[in-house]
């Protein structure tokens, strides 16, 4: 039998029970990503794309890949354009139009007052 090396395509994937206004019992995956993450959005996108109702996507933004030739970096880039060119790439990646919840990537509290982060 042939071994199978499978690496994580998600930093978080879990099942959410909800229910809607009469009580029905809804599942939904939830997947937690980010842009520095690899190629885990493009891999999502190619997974959920044609049943996008099926998930709640939470993506991350604030990071950049930076390409040191022996490894990369991801310092932080709270540039109102970078921010939006990162959500932007993501939409783009996983195939989606939205995602249903949006977060920074770990702003030092300094950084969330600086750049107006948080208001």
């Amino acid at each position: 039998m042939k071994s199978i090396n499978l690496k994580p395509l998600f930093k978080c994937a879990m099942i959410i029970v909800l229910t809607n206004e009469r009580g029905t019992i809804i599942m939904k995956f939830f997947i937690d990503t980010a842009n520095v993450y690899g190629p885990a959005e493009d891999y999502i996108g190619q997974f959920i794309a044609h049943r996008r109702d099926e998930y709640y996507l939470a993506t991350k933004c604030g990071c950049v890949i930076v390409n040191r030739g022996d490894h990369d970096e991801t310092p932080r880039d709270w540039n109102r354009n970078q921010l939006e060119q990162s959500i932007d790439n993501s939409l783009r990646r996983m195939k989606t139009d939205y995602v249903d919840v949006l977060q920074y990537h770990n702003p030092t509290a300094e950084d969330a007052i600086r750049y107006d982060l948080v208001q």
